[in-house]
């Protein structure tokens, strides 16, 4: 799975929509939930009436009501809620498949910052009465590195002035979704990192590491409560 544009984010800001998103496909792949949601809640939702006492004991039951975490978590996930039941009414083949990003990567707009677009260099041709080819492409390649330098110490200082970062997926083998996947089975079925490192679909990956995993997306998604089991 091609893992998505996440636009860069603050610790300050509300729990990022992308991660947030990443985090409901993960548990509309690997746990019942969103099949439950489909089942039990979609045929009986007919707007502008919708089931709210049974949709919220649906977010309680697989432990996505949140009610004890950052508020503004809880707020999004419960709008996305019914994001997501309005948009199986509306496509038959997402509600089939359980798709649950709504549309959102076709829309999703990269953030804007002042060094967007871009960046014109001239190159001088090499003339052989002057110097050889080799020196010739040795000092355009050192002036490149200039260029490429520059533009990462102007948009590092973009970031810093925003208060912004890009989303680390980590330098590891591993597929970055499995993060999320590992969320949505410690948060919805109440894994332990020991269990899930033990499927083999993570192939031998060690709870330790899972454990790390969990905790980093919980920070990132501003998940303060529940107990992370070992």
């Amino acid at each position: 799975m091609a893992f998505p544009y996440v636009p860069p984010f603050s610790a300050n800001d509300p729990p990022s929509s992308e991660l947030l998103i990443l985090f409901f496909e993960a548990v509309a792949r690997v746990t019942p939930a969103f099949a439950d949601l489909r089942d039990t809640i979609l045929p009986k939702y007919s707007p502008p009436y919708a089931p709210i006492a049974e949709i919220e004991a649906w977010e309680r039951k697989w432990h996505l009501d949140f009610d004890n975490c950052d508020c503004e978590l809880h707020g999004k996930v419960d709008t996305w809620i019914y994001n997501v039941l309005d948009f199986w009414q509306q496509d038959v083949r997402a509600r089939d498949s359980l798709h649950v990003d709504c549309g959102w990567w076709t829309r999703l707009s990269k953030l804007k910052m002042s060094t967007d677009g871009s960046v014109s260099v001239q190159i001088s041709q090499w003339n052989p009465d002057r110097e050889g080819f080799e020196p010739y492409a040795k000092r355009m390649r050192a002036n490149f590195e200039k260029i490429i330098q520059e533009q990462k110490r102007t948009r590092e200082s973009e970031f810093e002035r925003y208060g912004v970062r890009s989303y680390n997926r980590r330098e590891t083998k591993r597929s970055p979704v499995w993060d999320f996947e590992w969320l949505a089975l410690s948060v919805c079925l109440s894994w332990s990192a020991a269990k899930i490192a033990d499927r083999t679909r993570y192939g031998g990956v060690k709870p330790d590491a899972v454990k790390k995993a969990l905790q980093k997306l919980r920070k990132n998604l501003h998940i303060e409560s529940g107990e992370l089991r070992d």
